[in-house]
């Protein structure tokens, strides 16, 4: 798999998408 740095960006950005949406209830919960 050479020549896909794009793909790996949208994997990443995608994982921060995640988390974040699942981080923010929890921290919203908490307050």
């Amino acid at each position: 798999m050479t020549g896909t740095p794009r793909l790996r960006h949208w994997l990443l950005a995608g994982a921060l998408v995640i988390g974040a949406m699942l981080v923010v209830p929890v921290v919203a919960g908490l307050v």
